[in-house]
Parts: structure tokens; C-alpha cells; sequence
């Protein structure tokens, strides 16, 4: 919520929200970056694969971009914000109905009140 609001903000001071965007992907990054230099233990599992779904990664988020700020001038921060934590449900029902994951009370309760919170 953090990001979404540091977004925001750069859009009501006119500032360029990519830019924005751009600039804490890239510290996350660098971030990361050091914290894998540090663990050398993990030094020798990291694969193409994972750099690839690492770039992947990196396209979608700058196309996330684009579609969470129309969504901002559209709608605002606090609807963007509870539709799109509405897909931590979506994910929790698609492992149930996919991988026949478990479903736990907090988890039916999770479910049971998206409704409500999306008409709130």
C-alpha cells in the first residue's frame, strides 16, 4: 500500500510516476542483488530459468504500472487498492479448485467477506 500511495503522491506533485516506479524497481533490485551477494550459500542454485522469470517479472510490473495508475485517475487509491488485494483470494480459491489445496476457517472467512469488502 506503501508503493501504491508513494505513486499517488508523485501524481498529485506532477512528477513522472514511471520514473517513480522505475527508481524502486531498481533499489529493490540492487537490494536483492546485495542480499544474494552476502548469502553465498545459494551462490550456485541460481539458473537461467530463474533469471528469465526474474525479466519476465520486470515487464510485468511496468505493465502493472501503467494499468494501476489509470486505475488511480479512474477510480482512486482506495478502491485500486481493495480490488487488488482481492487477488490474494483469487489466488487462495484457484489453489483449492486447481491443486485441491486446503481450505482452512480463515480462509472460507476470507472468501465469504470479498463481497462485502469490494461493496465497501
Amino acid at each position: 500500500m506503501g508503493f501504491q500511495q508513494l505513486l499517488r503522491t508523485a501524481q498529485v506533485r506532477r512528477t513522472n510516476v514511471l520514473t517513480v516506479g522505475a527508481v524502486n524497481y531498481m533499489i529493490a533490485a540492487v537490494g536483492s542483488a546485495v542480499l544474494y551477494a552476502f548469502d553465498r550459500a545459494d551462490a550456485e542454485s541460481i539458473s537461467w530459468v530463474a533469471v528469465a522469470l526474474g525479466a519476465v517479472n520486470g515487464v510485468l510490473f511496468a505493465t502493472h504500472l501503467y494499468i494501476i495508475l489509470a486505475s488511480y485517475r479512474r477510480a482512486g487509491v482506495g478502491i485500486t487498492i481493495a480490488v487488488t488485494q482481492c487477488g490474494g483470494v483469487l489466488a487462495i480459491l484457484g489453489t483449492w479448485l486447481l491443486w485441491d489445496e486446503p481450505m482452512t476457517h480463515a480462509r472460507w472467512a476470507a472468501v465469504a467477506m470479498l463481497p462485502l469488502a469490494i461493496m465497501l
